[in-house]
């Protein structure tokens, strides 16, 4: 049901399900800041919630009399008391439970509504815990919201884990610049007026300008389900609280600000000298919202007509030859393949290791993707590979070759020399920005006009798609890293990623849509397809252009293709 979203999805960055200071966790989860795990409750759940009969007449009575000072209180009250006894849908329970339940310790939680957060609750540690800071989340923010936001904007709710901090610091954006304060121990420090913080100051080209350090004498612990201000030993007062190590890093936090500013505060723990982002204060009402992804309209055309090719004739269907005087029955399907050239999703053979295609000597694949770490063990690297790559030309003459390049760059110089004459296009490193991939792409073209692949294998790759395919001629997706980053494993002790997920299955059809909207191809590849019949059928329903299959599965993942292929054009019939 989508109720529950990690920081990881990609419906997370939508405001209208995640709020802004939800919406902008994510997206920083995206762009590859840490984020204390945890999960957003989506205002889809609250609406649900409001349909329980007490709940709704308190609502309608509150929504009714909020402009009446005399009937307020007491409309208020009586909503609070249905809010605090519903029970929210059992769907929803199950998932909420099934999220806390992959959690560990004390949980804090913070409304994010549309126009910003308005209410932080305190911190909750059992199940039964978190369902009522929930539902006291929702009453505070009834309480001060206004008549139009009760109608307009339900707000979702944020859960993160508490980490047991080294220390903790709060980035804020000031008229000059940015001030850092920093406290040992927990975020709750930051608001005790009787711990001093150090406090650094930068400007906005981020060089610093100002340092007092403060003497700290109590600082925060967590307990179970609350927290307890402890004595800080004398020798320890004035140690510094974070090292340069984490300045450094705190800096990125404050360039992406920079990026973005809507942002005004965030707050970070610090671990072996690492920021995680536990929380973040987003301006209300600002003109730039963090970003959003439009809503995707699953398609009901099976094939798109900016895609289609000439109808087809129907596949044969193979029929059992009836058997002499039994009565005629309906033959039952057999899954016909149609010919190579008949499939319109095209099979590329996917190779880590150069000696596997001495023995590959069909010609019903339309391309080879050399890839992984196909280059290591080459001595000599351009002797060896330059005579290698004419014999394979010769071998699979008419089949496109893709040969993905290393992120050492004396060494794909070095390839590309290798390929010169070869007609060839050319998988480019996995990048995280748009920038990193036009330096890389530009560096290449100044030797020629290569045919350039980008590999999306990170969520950030997702928001820059539209500026990422006029820099290259093809997209590549590679699967198993993009479902790891962006939904992570099945299990604990799997190292098979969820593609079934319904955020992986947006981020497929995103990446189709937008790489064809570009006019590029689009191709994926992951460690074994043929165990996946359901993604396939998925890639394939989605127009993707080219599956990139292991040399093992070839046979398998091509029937399934034709399967599909030949499904779709009886539905379309």
């Amino acid at each position: 049901m989508n109720s529950v979203i990690s920081f990881t999805d990609i419906e997370a960055v939508q405001v209208s399900k995640s709020g802004r200071s939800g919406a902008a966790l994510a997206e920083l989860s995206h762009e590859g800041f840490e984020i204390a795990r945890g999960f957003i409750v989506t205002s889809e759940v609250f609406n649900e919630f409001l349909r329980n009969h007490d709940v709704a007449v308190a609502w309608t009575d509150f929504h009714t009399t909020s402009q009446e000072k005399k009937a307020k209180p007491a409309a208020l009250e009586k909503l609070l008391d249905a809010m605090s006894t519903a029970r929210l849908m059992w769907e929803h329970e199950m998932e909420i439970i099934t999220r806390f339940r992959e959690m560990d310790g004390m949980l804090a939680l913070h409304v994010s509504t549309i126009s910003g957060r308005v209410e932080k609750s305190t911190h909750a540690f059992t199940e039964a815990g978190l369902f009522e800071s929930i539902k006291t989340l929702w009453g505070k923010w009834a309480s001060k919201a206004t008549v139009d936001e009760l109608h307009d904007e339900p707000p979702a709710v944020v859960v993160q884990e508490v980490i047991e901090a080294e220390s903790t610091v709060q980035l804020q954006r000031k008229k000059d610049g940015f001030e850092l304060r920093t406290v040992f121990g927990q975020p709750e420090g930051l608001f005790d007026p009787e711990i001093g913080a150090d406090r650094y100051h930068f400007n906005f080209s981020l060089e610093m300008t100002n340092f007092s350090e403060k003497a700290q004498a109590f600082q925060h612990v967590p307990l179970e389900d609350s927290f307890e201000r402890i004595e800080v030993f004398e020798d320890f007062q004035k140690d510094p609280k974070i090292t340069q190590e984490v300045l450094d890093a705190l800096i990125e936090h404050m360039s992406f600000m920079l990026e973005r500013p809507e942002i005004e505060d965030i707050i970070a723990v610090i671990v072996e000298d690492k920021p995680v982002i536990s929380d973040i204060v987003v301006t209300p009402l600002a003109e730039k919202l963090p970003l959003v992804l439009d809503q995707r309209q699953k398609s009901h055309t099976l094939i798109p007509e900016i895609h289609a090719e000439p109808a087809a004739a129907p596949l044969p269907v193979a029929t059992p030859s009836a058997v002499e005087g039994a009565e005629a029955t309906e033959p039952p399907l057999t899954i016909i393949t149609p010919a190579p050239q008949q499939l319109r999703t095209k099979l590329f053979i996917k190779v880590s290791d150069l000696s596997q295609l001495d023995t590959l000597d069909r010609r019903d694949f339309q391309g080879i993707l050399l890839a992984g770490g196909w280059h290591q063990g080459f001595a000599g690297l351009l002797d060896e590979l330059k005579p290698r790559f004419a014999e394979l030309t010769r071998k699979f003459q008419g089949i496109k070759f893709i040969i993905q390049l290393p992120t050492d760059p004396e060494l794909r110089t070095q390839i590309m020399r290798a390929a010169e004459g070869i007609p060839c296009n050319f998988l480019l490193p996995p990048t995280r920005t748009v920038d990193e991939l036009h330096k890389i792409s530009m560096g290449l073209r100044k030797s020629g006009q290569p045919k350039l692949w980008a590999q999306v294998a990170y969520p950030s790759n997702l928001f820059f798609i539209e500026r990422t395919v006029p820099e290259v001629d093809a997209i590549s997706a590679d699967l198993e890293t993009l479902a790891i980053h962006l939904v992570g494993k099945g299990h604990e002790t799997s190292h098979t990623p969820k593609y079934d997920s319904h955020s992986m299955q947006e981020a497929i059809s995103h990446l189709i849509e937008k790489a064809h909207v570009g006019g590029a191809d689009l191709s994926v590849h992951r460690p074994d397809f043929s165990m996946a019949p359901a993604l396939l059928e998925h890639l394939i329903r989605h127009n993707v252009d080219i599956l990139c299959v292991s040399p093992g599965e070839f046979e398998t993942v091509k029937h399934i293709v034709g399967s599909v292929e030949k499904r779709m054009l009886q539905e379309r019939g």
